[in-house]
This record gives structure tokens, sequence and C-alpha cells, in this order.
């Protein structure tokens, strides 16, 4: 795993460095709460320690249309799309987006830990195929920038299209491939060449778009509904238990997991679902160490598997929890294990025929 580069260069000062979780991240640039305000404004997230995995080789789409949730038989350079590795059963071995650079060449874009399962999951099936598969992390990295249409075109001169479509974008001279994620609006994603980042990240503070720590990145993504791996969710979660519809191609072929998947948007739904949720709580409620229980009764409503806390008010949290199907419409609020008022989040992203 690359070290982020704001660290790795010592670039900009950053208050704290060591996520909750052991990794040596920018947390927190000033404060959580500073973080969160300067993102009003627009910033920028250093996310150069995520994996790219390169799949090229004659045989990588066919490879790929066959081993991920994607459909590759319908993949453009000029659009992204989300996907995922699956174990058999349907769970999710990493999650991320997929690329085509041209008809041979590919790449998995994924997060921080991820790029070694990947790549231990391809070699595993991978047999006499012709296909090559590395990590190009070491060449390519990506950036996230949290930034309206207007803070884009205003600062930056930038107009970018549709969520997830491509475009070729500079900065200074630096040239940059851009696209806005289809969770988060405001979060464009910007992958270029790894010798070229510092000069972007300098271009990018000299019109205004200051470091935000992760610590902000993550309340953006609990708010999106989007699960971490190895914390929301694992190989034992099911891909349309995690709410991630938007990753999986329908009736597409065979890939591993694709009966369970398919079974599952036909004839019926999952029991329980990834939910956003909210949380009033009496003491701090920020990163969980292991899920807390939410009962009604003697019956289980769910289990709530992250808390964040809201940067200016630490009396309330969001997080994502599991949440069992007789309770997906549920307008009530539930005591936790910790004693913390829980209540389902009725958001966009919600689908309730899966």
């Amino acid at each position: 795993m690359q070290i982020p580069i704001t660290l790795e260069n010592k670039l900009i000062y950053i208050k704290k460095t060591s996520d909750p979780f052991g990794m040596n991240v920018p947390f927190e640039t000033s404060s959580y709460r500073e973080d969160f305000e300067q993102s009003m404004s627009g910033g920028f997230f250093d996310l150069s320690d995520w994996g790219i995995v390169e799949i090229k080789g004659p045989d990588a789409r066919d490879f790929l249309q066959r081993m991920t949730t994607v459909d590759f038989k319908k993949i453009s350079s000029h659009k992204v799309v989300p996907g995922a590795f699956l174990t058999g059963r349907g769970g999710v071995v990493a999650l991320g987006m997929f690329r085509m650079l041209k008809d041979e060449h590919f790449l998995f874009i994924t997060g921080p830990g991820q790029e070694s399962a990947s790549l231990d999951h391809i070699d595993r099936f991978h047999f006499q195929e012709k296909l090559e598969a590395q990590t190009a992390g070491q060449d390519s990295v990506v950036l996230g920038l949290w930034a309206t249409p207007e803070q884009l075109e205003k600062k930056l001169g930038w107009k970018l299209g549709a969520a997830l479509e491509v475009t070729q974008s500079t900065l200074d001279s630096v040239g940059v491939e851009t696209w806005i994620d289809n969770r988060r609006p405001f979060l464009v994603w910007c992958q270029l060449q790894r010798n070229n980042a510092l000069a972007f990240i300098t271009a990018l503070s000299k019109k205004g778009f200051d470091l935000l720590g992760t610590h902000v990145f993550h309340f953006y993504r609990i708010q999106a509904g989007m699960p971490w791996m190895g914390w929301e969710i694992t190989d034992k979660d099911l891909i349309l238990e995690a709410n991630l519809e938007d990753h999986v191609a329908r009736n597409k072929g065979c890939y591993p997991g694709q009966e369970v998947v398919e079974r599952i948007f036909t004839y019926g739904q999952v029991n329980r679902k990834l939910f956003v949720v909210e949380l009033k709580t009496q003491e701090s409620r920020d990163y969980l160490r292991k899920p807390v229980l939410v009962d009604d009764g003697d019956k289980r409503v769910g289990e709530l598997v992250s808390a964040v806390e809201f940067p200016e008010d630490s009396s309330r949290a969001i997080g994502l929890a599991y949440i069992r199907k007789g309770y997906w419409n549920s307008s009530t609020e539930y005591e936790t294990a910790d004693k913390d008022m829980l209540k389902i989040q009725l958001g966009p992203e919600r689908n309730d025929n899966a």
C-alpha cells in the first residue's frame, strides 16, 4: 500500500496522521470541525494510498466479464463503472471502480488494502488466459476533489460531464482525468500520474482548495450510504445486503456469485440491508470497534456497524446499520445496546425491491 503523497513529502501541515484503525493517513488537517467547514468552500482528499490494479492482455476483457459484476461487453473508455469481485456465495471480495483505457487494457481503482486482495483473487482464478495483473499505484494516483459545479467553474474553469463520465482536464499544465462520483455529486475523482501529483496539489492549494482530512471523507461517505471494505462490509456480506445494486449489471452472464444475486433480484429480497442511520448519543460515538445490537423488545432490529459524529454536534452521529426487513419502513427510534437512540434514514439510495 502506498504512503499518501501529502505525508510522504510533508507538503502540508497535518494535525493528526493516524486514524482509529492504525492507518497512516491525513486524518485531520486542522481539526475535524475546521476540515468540515473548509469543505464548504471546496477542498481535496489525498487518496493516493488507494489501490489501482492494472489488468491487460488479449483475454483481459473476457476474464473480467466472467469474474466481476460489471458488463465488460458494454464498457467504454468514456465511462467509469462501479463494480466488485464476489465470492461464489455473493459476498464482496473487493469493491471499486473499473476503467477501460483501451480494448485490452483495464484498471480497477479500489480502497486502501484491497489491492492485494484483488490481485490474489485474480491470481486464484487466472489459469490459461493471456493477461497480466499488477499494481499500477506506483505510477498513477487518485485524489478526491470536493467542490460544487459552481466552485469548479469559478476556481478552475472546469465544466464536467454527467456522473461517472470521464473528462480530460488540466490545471497549470498538469493533465488529469476527472469524473463525478455517482453517489456523492460534490466528489470529483481525479486520476493522474504520480510524478505530477505534487504539482497538481500545489496548484489546487493556490486556487483555494485546501487538504481535507479523511475523517470528513468518512462522514460524507457514510452520509451517501457507501460502505468501506473491512469495516462495514466483508466477504461474508452479500453485495445486495450492502445496498449496492448500482454495482451490479443485471443479466450479464455468469460470474462468481451471479446465481445468488440474480435469484435475489428475481424471486425475493435479502433479509437485511445496509441503511444510513442517525444516532442521538450522550457520549462520543465515533468509529465503532465492534457491531452494536439494536433490538425492539425481544425482536432484533439489526446491527449498527459504523458511526461518525456530526462535525458540529457531538451529541449526534451518522452511521451504517444492517437493518432487518421488517423494519425498513419504520420511523420509530430504537435504543441500541449502548443506549443511543437510532433512527433509520429513508435516503435516496434505498431500494426495497432487491
